[in-house]
């Protein structure tokens, strides 16, 4: 297969991905709706601020984009912690629930389906973790590695008498 094949071929399977994104992000969006809107009344009766967090990541080719979740932690700003580990006393009651059954992310969906992400692939990183990762290591960031066609091993069949 030549390069030219090879590039049409990847457009190709980008293309149906992307459909299949498109179509699965709209389809979770309305199923879920209802429980968007419980989870919203619940982060919004828990604690004083927005439903959803939002923040810059990074996704293919270097390019940032706003992620959006659900927010379970409260408004209080504690500056130096981009993560968050174990019991963070700044999680609040529902941000446990919805943490622990990874309902914070369903509004990723929003992402999704605007091209930002996709259903299946590389996690988008925070641009200060990003930084930190030098630029030879970038293809195992954001590109999934396959596998060759043909794997340069062989094996013989031999039959027991």
């Amino acid at each position: 297969m030549n390069i030219e094949e090879s590039l049409k071929r990847k457009k190709v399977q980008f293309l149906i991905k992307r459909v299949f994104d498109f179509f699965a992000s709209a389809a979770g969006l309305i199923f879920l709706s209802p429980a968007f809107l419980v989870i919203a009344l619940l982060i919004k009766k828990s604690s004083p601020g927005p439903v959803f967090f939002r923040q810059v990541r990074v996704g293919k080719d270097q390019k940032p984009f706003e992620i959006y979740k659900f927010r379970t932690m409260a408004m209080r700003r504690e500056e130096g912690k981009k993560i968050t580990v174990g019991k963070d006393r700044r999680i609040t009651s529902i941000g446990s629930v919805l943490r622990k059954y990874k309902l914070d992310e369903f509004p990723q969906l929003i992402n999704v389906f605007k091209g930002e992400m996709s259903l299946v692939g590389p996690r988008p990183e925070v641009p200060e973790y990003v930084n930190i990762i030098p630029k030879r290591n970038y293809r195992c960031f954001w590109w999934r590695r396959e596998l060759p066609r043909r794997l340069p091993l062989s094996f013989e069949m031999s039959r027991s008498s």
